[in-house]
């Protein structure tokens, strides 16, 4: 099986699309989301999100990550679900404030456990650290979707199979880069 890491692209933005930061005037600990941990339903509950501007957009599926949190479209959510392993992946429903108020519906990607995967012989390191991370096959447990042991709070990998139904569905505001 391969993997890829999905990336949100800063491309997408130059169609007239809408990759940008999210931002909330509620204050809480927008640290307090990080891989490996109970995920916090009580600040997240009420939360108000909003994009950072009040401009009419064709509205990215992946967006910018906010401190770590992954936000992906319902059309996103919808193809990676199926293939997500709940004892490894949550999602939680949101809405993000747009242009005249109106609200459009996001998922902040969660990752309840991260999997020891590190293909430690084709990673790119810098000053020791994992910069560029690739995946090994063998040690994924044939698993879809993805965040590796080493990797950020950010980082997303997704199988060949769900790639391929992403591009298919069109999705905008990611690239994938191979991984393994």
């Amino acid at each position: 099986m391969k993997y890829y890491q999905v990336f949100f692209c800063s491309e997408y933005e130059k169609k007239k699309g809408k990759y940008s930061i999210i931002g909330s005037d509620d204050i809480f600990d927008e640290y307090a989301l990080k891989d490996e941990e109970t995920f916090p339903v009580e600040m997240i509950d009420n939360i108000e999100l909003r994009f950072d501007d009040d401009k009419e957009y064709i509205l990215a599926d992946r967006q910018m990550d906010y401190f770590g949190w992954r936000f992906v479209s319902e059309k996103m959510y919808k193809i990676m679900k199926p293939y997500s392993d709940t004892e490894i992946v949550e999602y939680y429903p949101v809405n993000i404030r747009h242009h005249k108020n109106q609200n459009a519906k996001y998922y902040i990607l969660h990752f309840i456990k991260k999997i020891d995967c590190l293909d430690k012989n084709k990673t790119v390191y810098a000053g020791g650290v994992p910069y560029k991370l690739f995946v090994d096959c063998s040690k994924t447990h044939q698993k879809h979707v993805l965040n590796l042991v080493e990797g950020y709070n950010d980082t997303l990998f997704v199988s060949e199979l769900v790639k391929q139904e992403l591009e298919m569905a069109n999705v905008r505001g990611c690239m994938f880069e191979l991984r393994s």
